[in-house]
């Protein structure tokens, strides 16, 4: 199972207006993927994933010339080949970026020639395709089909995510699988905060909500044909039931 992620934000869900005072819809609750520890090598992890799939990192429309960047995202392949929001892609290795297939045919660690309007001026630029975690995804998208959930998944970075890998580890580098949660209340406020942040190591996955609690599985158990809908919805519901049983109660 392959598949391509051009961008990582998705859009909650639509309320009606006819939503009365007092309703808790929606439920936010966001992923925050921290990767893995830094001394593991992500880009091999994900790689050896039979549910691999491949990473630019953009946001885009699609128009008559091509596809229109809204959006790069910090630390993504596409920023690292200089790709910039406004630019418009008009082929990808050699296809039209308006062919299903220009993505869909990239494998993670190719380089390939990305041909791009800017500014009026046509350019030619590098691309090396990264890997990105399919498990997070399965998470929003199992999230976004139930009721009340208005979900996100986005990367965490800079010093908050340095704090966070310190608290999810302990000193001999093992998932603190039964009290992450713990560690990471004291940086909360309580009930302030509506994010699981998900951890890969290479033979394990660590999910956490600060106050709420903590899912760690074995890697493989959300991996290829595991991967699906009823598992990636078990997993997640573990986690958050909790919290958004306390947000329906007080909403």
């Amino acid at each position: 199972m392959r598949r391509f992620i051009a961008g990582l934000a998705l859009g909650v869900a639509i309320i009606g207006s006819s939503v009365r005072a007092g309703d808790p819809c929606p439920i936010d609750v966001k992923i925050a993927d921290l990767g893995s520890p830094d001394w593991l090598d992500n880009l091999a992890l994900i790689n050896a994933l039979e549910s691999r799939q491949t990473w630019v990192g953009i946001g885009f429309n699609t128009i008559n010339e091509g596809l229109k960047l809204t959006r790069v995202y910090a630390g993504s392949p596409a920023e690292d080949a200089g790709l910039m929001a406004g630019d418009v892609i008009t082929a990808i290795a050699g296809r039209s970026a308006l062919d299903d297939e220009a993505f869909a045919s990239l494998n993670i660690g190719e380089t390939v020639w990305v041909s791009i309007v800017r500014n009026d001026e046509a350019l030619t630029l590098p691309l090396t395709v990264g890997g990105a975690d399919p498990v997070p995804l399965a998470m929003v998208q199992q999230l976004h089909s139930a009721e009340c959930r208005a979900p996100a998944l986005a990367p965490q970075g800079g010093e908050m995510q340095a704090t966070l890998m310190a608290l999810l580890f302990t000193e001999s580098r093992g998932f603190r699988c039964e009290d992450a949660h713990i560690a990471l209340a004291p940086l909360f406020e309580r009930y302030q905060s509506d994010t699981v942040y998900f951890v890969r190591g290479s033979h394990r996955l660590l999910l956490t909500m600060p106050y709420y609690g903590t899912t760690c599985i074995a890697a493989t158990a959300l991996d290829g044909e595991n991967l699906n809908e009823a598992a990636a919805s078990a997993v997640i519901e573990g986690v958050i039931r909790n919290y958004v049983r306390q947000r329906h109660d007080n909403p």
